[in-house]
């Protein structure tokens, strides 16, 4: 089966005045393979969610080998920096 995700984002910008911002994300499974559900987020530039050459999160680990999201979802938004996650 083939699975369509949709997500829509608002943003705040914060300087001398706010703006809000709405993106529409997009994501089509084009291939036999079933794929689990997407997890996105929004970031400011100097977030880090892994150091190269380090072991993964459990979170990223248990999405690679299982399929599970929620663990991802919550280190995402216990991480200084990231600003919206998808539910």
């Amino acid at each position: 089966m083939r699975r369509l995700f949709r997500y829509f984002l608002i943003l705040m910008f914060f300087g001398s005045t706010a703006q809000a911002a709405t993106y529409e994300i997009v994501i089509r499974n084009r291939s036999p393979q079933v794929l689990t559900s997407a997890v996105c987020a929004t970031h400011r530039k100097a977030a880090s969610i892994f150091e190269l050459g380090e072991s993964a999160s459990e979170g990223l680990r248990l999405l690679a080998e299982d399929g599970v999201t929620s663990t991802l979802k919550s280190e995402l938004r216990a991480t200084t920096g990231i600003r919206t996650v998808s539910e």
